[in-house]
């Protein structure tokens, strides 16, 4: 086969740059690499064979050309297709995971509405704690006022106790010692609260204030 048989066939200007044409000396035949989405290395039934023999009719070769280009657009309307199924089967799964992910963000949101509620409501009870306390303080403190007062009072009455059994202590040692006493430490020993008329001494009269104040001496 010449030189001239390796250029590759004119079947339409579409169609001639639509494929690089590779030329197989092996049968002397045309084909396109991306025939049916197939490479190069396909086997010669894949490869849409073009006889450059001359005993071929120009008819028959245009034939040939337009089935196989029928042949390349079926596979290019199947690869469509399929590429549109698989992008169905995306926007299903896109679809599946929006609804998954704002299922999840409503749970959230929830959530979030849940801890907002339970968190006003340890800050009241947290507030009541608080007053709570301040009242037990000041009762605390009271308490506390109230009990150095009574230990004050307390020391206060010990003191006069002791004291006044001192005095009864006195009182009965003079007693015993024969010596005049005090009536009214007698009266508080014996628990007697009678008033008793005081004793008056009276002291001798100076006859010579009563003659100068007019008064007449009867003899």
């Amino acid at each position: 086969m010449d030189s001239a048989s390796h250029v590759p066939p004119s079947y339409g200007s579409a169609y001639s740059q639509l494929y690089a044409w590779t030329y197989d000396p092996t049968d002397g035949s045309w084909y396109a690499p991306t025939y049916g989405g197939r490479n190069s290395a396909g086997d010669a039934s894949e490869r849409n064979p073009i006889s450059s023999s001359a005993s071929q009719s120009p008819a028959a070769r245009s034939h040939s050309a337009h089935k196989a280009l029928e042949r390349e657009i079926d596979y290019l309307h199947d690869d469509l297709d399929e590429q549109d199924e698989r992008m169905d089967m995306q926007d299903e799964r896109i679809q599946q995971q929006e609804f998954f992910y704002r299922s999840q963000l409503g749970k959230l949101r929830d959530e979030l509405k849940r801890c907002a509620n339970r968190m006003t409501s340890l800050e009241s009870s947290l507030d009541a704690a608080k007053k709570e306390i301040k009242n037990h303080k000041s009762t605390l403190q009271q308490l506390a006022k109230n009990r150095r007062k009574n230990k004050d009072l307390e020391r206060r009455r010990k003191k006069e106790a002791a004291r006044v059994a001192s005095e009864q202590g006195d009182t009965i040692r003079g007693l015993q010692a024969g010596e005049p006493h005090d009536i009214g430490s007698q009266e508080r020993l014996n628990g007697h609260h009678e008033q008793t008329a005081p004793v008056v001494k009276t002291e001798p009269r100076d006859r010579t204030t009563d003659i100068e104040e007019g008064e007449v001496d009867e003899l």
